[in-house]
């Protein structure tokens, strides 16, 4: 079980930062501490040129500077990573407590149910023998800067508690995704001390997109690596 809180006000940083650098998204990598453990990194991109055979057909390159280490040192400090059951993180619960109905429009980009979100987290969480526990098997995943912009819109109307990262794992393997892992969001609601998972879903929605083609509650992929690794800079 692995799972990041970020703070709601770095993640305005973090969108403010894409603004700022006309950025055209953000690749999240998987990463391991000085201690061994699961964390992320967050990287901005640009636009590199065409690349026919990527899910955008465009590459996304990743844009270093130095105060994107000072950023990622500062997110290290706030945001937190979880390792086993968590209060307030529903999604490792027997019970996810998941709503009859929560008002989603599944057909909306980038909205998973709350049914599948549980699943692809406790794929992660019960692995099988085809990807043993604790062998992360992709190498990141990159965000168009729609998300980003939209997830931190509503972070800032609703004055949430923050924005909670899961790790997950793709439900049934194929060709291309082999049970990749990949993340799922879930913003966090402030009504108690504890952060706890907030299912209703979002009145911003992203101005654009990049799907995978499946538009009725399946998962974004975003782009993958190593499916789509065109602008990757890290092993």
């Amino acid at each position: 079980m692995t799972s990041v809180l970020v703070k709601r006000s770095i993640f305005y940083s973090m969108d403010s930062l894409l603004i700022k650098q006309n950025a055209d998204g953000m690749r999240i990598y998987f990463a391991k501490d000085s201690n061994g453990k699961d964390t992320l990194v967050f990287v901005s991109t640009f636009e590199g040129g065409v690349d026919s055979n990527d899910t955008t057909k465009r590459i996304h390159r990743d844009f270093y500077q130095r105060h994107e280490s000072y950023f990622n040192a500062a997110l290290q400090q706030a945001m937190t990573t979880k390792y086993g059951a968590v209060p307030g993180a529903l999604l490792f619960l027997k019970d996810p407590q998941c709503p009859q109905n929560d008002g989603c429009d599944t057909t909306k980009p980038h909205y998973i149910t709350c049914k599948k979100a549980y699943a692809l987290v406790q794929s992660f969480v019960n692995p099988d023998s085809q990807n043993p526990k604790d062998t992360i098997n992709s190498n990141s995943e990159w965000f168009d800067v729609g998300i980003i912009n939209s997830l931190n819109a509503e972070l800032q109307r609703s004055q949430t508690s923050g924005l909670r990262i899961y790790f997950t794992q793709c439900l049934k393997p194929d060709k291309m995704r082999v049970k990749r892992h990949s993340f799922v969001f879930i913003k966090t609601n402030t009504s108690t001390a504890t952060p706890v998972d907030d299912y209703f879903c979002f009145t911003v929605y992203p101005k654009y997109v990049t799907k995978d083609g499946d538009n009725k509650g399946g998962i974004d992929n975003g782009e993958e690596c190593p499916t789509n690794c065109s602008g990757v800079s890290w092993p």
